[in-house]
């Protein structure tokens, strides 16, 4: 069987595009590693794709807030594309900084509509290291999620909550299973931390559109691939951890629904 190419875009100031090209091989997919304005100058690299990646990092050293710039050099020229892309069967992942740039340009909901939701600055506001339990919603069609499943990742960001224009958006939103992934308590180290680290509403840790093939997370599954990583490893068996079967999940789903 033909592995599926994952397109890894990006940009100056990105920082997790290794690591993520990592976890696709691993995972079973062919990676692929191109710079935003490569990307640009030769758009029919994502018709050749199955999976585009916008991976973490501080894109544009998040001038004008996170994501933003990377999402107008996107909507200038890649919008259609990428919508297309979906449209056609690909999937598009944005982990930590690109959730926030997904969002910011909008392929959460349908072309010439407003984004209904905006990833924003934490509450409480700063910098937030550390691991998150989350789960899966039981009836989600993300494919990059295996219904109900609980997962353990590391998150970092200071703009990571989840803010919808209003109630009737998130409403809608939640109605139409776009609420895919939220933190969940069980991993606070004997910290008084709350579960939901950002403030996001519905304790949305991720969301999907309404496909379920375009799917956006602020916590870093590429930094959970190994048992060795999380900080409670006390030696033994280094096994494969949740980060892991993410990747797998979503090189599954790829193959299945090869263009």
């Amino acid at each position: 069987m033909t592995r599926p190419i994952a397109l890894i875009v990006r940009a100056p100031g990105t920082n997790c595009e290794h690591e993520t090209a990592y976890a696709w091989e691993r995972a079973g997919a062919e990676p692929r590693i191109v710079r935003v304005d490569e990307l640009i100058a030769h758009p029919a690299l994502i018709d050749e794709c199955d999976i585009v990646t916008i991976p973490g990092g501080f894109s544009f050293g998040d001038d004008l807030g996170a994501g933003r710039v990377f999402a107008l050099r996107l909507k200038r020229a890649l919008e259609d594309r990428l919508r297309a892309h979906v449209e056609g069967g690909g999937l598009i992942l944005g982990i930590c900084n690109g959730f926030q740039t997904l969002a910011h340009l909008g392929l959460f909901d349908a072309a010439g509509e407003a984004p209904t939701f905006s990833v924003t600055t934490n509450t409480p506001a700063g910098y937030h290291d550390r691991w998150v339990k989350l789960q899966a919603a039981p009836d989600t069609r993300c494919a990059f999620l295996e219904p109900g499943r609980t997962y353990l990742m590391s998150m970092a960001h200071g703009e990571g909550r989840v803010l919808f224009r209003d109630a009737a958006a998130e409403n809608a939103a939640l109605r139409a299973g776009q609420g895919a992934f939220r933190y969940v308590t069980g991993e606070d180290f004997g910290r008084d931390w709350p579960a939901n680290p950002n403030g996001s509403m519905s304790d949305l840790a991720g969301v999907c559109d309404a496909t379920g093939r375009v799917f956006g997370l602020m916590p870093h599954p590429e930094r959970a691939l190994r048992s060795s990583q999380h900080p409670a490893y006390a030696g033994g068996p280094d096994e494969m951890a949740d980060g892991m079967v993410f990747f797998e999940t979503a090189v599954t789903n790829a193959a299945a629904i090869a263009r």
